[in-house]
């Protein structure tokens, strides 16, 4: 990850979609399905329930803030389920997310995040919980839009970003 984002220029605002490919056994290049992406990017496994709620299709962005960070964009079955999986993951959710959100965030720094409480907050109406560290500084957002898409980024500027193109200004 830290190499595509190293190689990625983006103006402040901006977000850019990578494509993750996977070789079938013949050699046939074709986009990874989201078990194959979540396995690449962690050792940890998501969440059965979780996984159960979520259809098949994802999105991985990288976003331009002050720095830039991942957001990946999952269509969600079941509301319930997926906020419910999501809630129970979050002490989880940092180990096994930041590294492919924020690939420069300090490992060493990660263990303690998992101590931390997400904040409730609101953007646009949309509940969103977000994880600071102890600077103050958002290290992971989610929310959950129109009760069918579920948005995780490494900055909370990430996910507001995707609401912003979800629902029209004001709503």
């Amino acid at each position: 990850f830290s190499i595509a984002f190293g190689k990625t220029y983006l103006p402040t605002g901006g977000r850019r979609t990578i494509v993750f490919l996977t070789k079938d056994g013949d050699g046939t290049l074709r986009k990874a399905t989201k078990e194959e992406f979540f396995s690449a990017v962690s050792s940890q496994a998501m969440p059965p329930a979780l996984f159960l709620s979520l259809d098949g299709q994802f999105t991985y962005q990288v976003y331009s803030s002050s720095t830039l960070s991942g957001v990946i964009t999952l269509g969600s079955r079941s509301f319930s389920d997926t906020f419910a999986s999501v809630l129970d993951w979050e002490p989880e959710m940092t180990k096994m997310l930041i590294p492919a959100l924020d690939p420069w965030y300090d490992r060493k720094n990660i263990i303690g995040l998992s101590e931390r409480k997400f904040k409730d907050e609101q953007y646009q109406g949309v509940g969103m919980r977000t994880l600071y560290d102890l600077d103050g500084d958002s290290v992971l957002s989610y929310a959950i839009v129109n009760k069918r898409t579920l948005i995780i980024a490494g900055k909370i500027d990430g996910v507001r970003s995707v609401i912003d193109d979800l629902l029209p200004k004001g709503k």
